[in-house]
């Protein structure tokens, strides 16, 4: 895998790479929103120079409904507030698929700047 040299810089002051489109750059809502992707699908400690990191909601598969919307909260508090405080999460969603008993779907709400946005990942 080679990063191939990006001959355009980004117009806005919020940017990162993509993790979808390698030479991509993902800008303004779209960088945040993979940031607050990011925060929840990383499992503390996956990142060596920030090893308190992550939510880490893929280790709470199989956990029941209560206990991973109380730890979603618990840690998404100090995640957000820690790496992300531009962001403020309004309120989390945590939906048991009705098709796929062992799979769950998690809503984050969340505004930035008074704009509200939600991410939705399935685990």
């Amino acid at each position: 895998m080679s990063i191939q040299p990006s001959t355009t810089q980004p117009s806005s002051p919020i940017w990162q790479l993509s993790l979808n489109t390698q030479g991509e750059v993902v800008t303004d809502a779209d960088s945040l929103r993979q940031s607050v992707e990011l925060i929840l699908l990383t499992e503390p400690g996956r990142d060596v120079m920030r090893p308190e990191f992550g939510i880490g909601l893929l280790s709470m598969i199989g956990q029941p409904i209560q206990h991973v919307a109380a730890e979603l909260n618990r840690r998404g508090k100090a995640q957000f507030k820690e790496y992300l405080p531009q962001v403020t999460v309004t309120g989390y969603k945590v939906t048991p698929s009705e098709l796929d008993p062992g799979q769950t779907t998690i809503t984050v709400n969340w505004a930035v700047n008074g704009a509200s946005a939600s991410i939705t990942v399935n685990v």
